[in-house]
């Protein structure tokens, strides 16, 4: 929700016209993208959930698109859907460093070692 509203602040100075249509351009194409990564993984997912073998990208992409575009025009929450599949894979993204490493998670927190008893001094 930021980036609409820094495209519409550099829009309104005549200088910096051509940084918010280049700044918008960016912003569409990472929506596009998270989209279609949303779209892989849930297509991965669901030939997975089919036990199918050896489906390829494109198809799993497909698929995966096809159930987001279904879930995405439902009334009411279909522009909530695509908010969030938009967003999940723009954050899958950038978390895999743009699909070039695998995420890792991170390690659960070690118990602390301070104890809640009081001490005597």
């Amino acid at each position: 929700m930021l980036v609409p509203a820094a495209i519409l602040g550099f829009a309104v100075t005549l200088v910096l016209i051509p940084v918010a249509l280049v700044l918008a351009l960016l912003y569409a194409f990472a929506i596009v993208l998270g989209w279609v990564v949303s779209a892989a993984l849930l297509g991965e997912r669901l030939t997975r959930a089919l036990k199918g073998t050896g489906w390829a990208l494109a198809v799993q992409v497909g698929l995966g698109a096809l159930v987001l575009a279904v879930l995405g025009n439902t009334p009411f929450i279909g522009g909530l859907i695509g908010f969030l599949e938009a967003s999940l894979g723009l954050g899958a993204l950038i978390l895999t460093r743009l699909g070039t490493q695998a995420y890792a998670a991170a390690a659960p927190a070690a118990p602390s070692s301070t104890s809640n008893t009081p001490t005597s001094a």
